[in-house]
C-alpha cells in the first residue's frame, strides 16, 4: 500500500481509501488461496473447457443453454490463438487469479490483461 501513496489524489478521507485498497488486497489473497486449493490439474489447467452447469428450468432452457455453450466452446478453440486460450481458460473458466496466471505464462499482469482483452474481442 506504501507504494500507492503517491496515488492519493484527496478525492476522499485517506482512510476511506486506505481501506479500500485493503479490501482488494484481502479479497485478491482470498481468491489466490480458494483457488490453490480447488481441485484443478496442473496438466489441465489452461486447456480444459469445464462442462457447463446447466441449470434444468426447462428442456427449451437447457437446449437453448448447451447450444450457447457449445458455440462458445467451439469458437475459443478454432479462433482464439493457443496462448489466448489458455490464458482465457485458466482465468475466466478455472477461476485462476489474473496474477497467478501471470506468473505461470511468464508474463506481467498488463500484459495478461490486454491479451484477455483482445481474446474476449475475438
Amino acid at each position: 500500500m506504501q507504494s500507492k501513496l503517491d496515488q492519493f489524489r484527496g478525492d476522499s478521507q485517506f482512510t476511506t481509501w486506505a481501506y479500500s485498497i485493503a479490501i482488494r488486497v484481502t479479497l485478491n489473497e482470498l481468491r489466490r488461496r480458494r483457488w490453490r486449493t480447488s481441485a484443478i490439474e496442473a496438466a489441465l489447467l489452461g486447456d480444459a473447457m469445464p462442462n457447463w452447469p446447466i441449470k434444468n428450468p426447462g428442456p427449451e432452457r437447457s437446449l437453448e443453454q448447451q447450444q450457447a455453450w457449445t458455440m462458445l466452446t467451439e469458437l475459443i478453440e478454432t479462433v482464439l490463438t493457443p496462448l489466448q486460450r489458455k490464458a482465457l481458460i485458466a482465468h475466466a473458466f478455472q477461476e485462476m487469479p489474473l496474477d497467478l496466471v501471470a506468473e505461470w505464462l511468464g508474463t506481467n499482469r498488463n500484459s495478461l490483461y490486454t491479451l484477455i482483452h483482445d481474446a474476449r474481442k475475438r
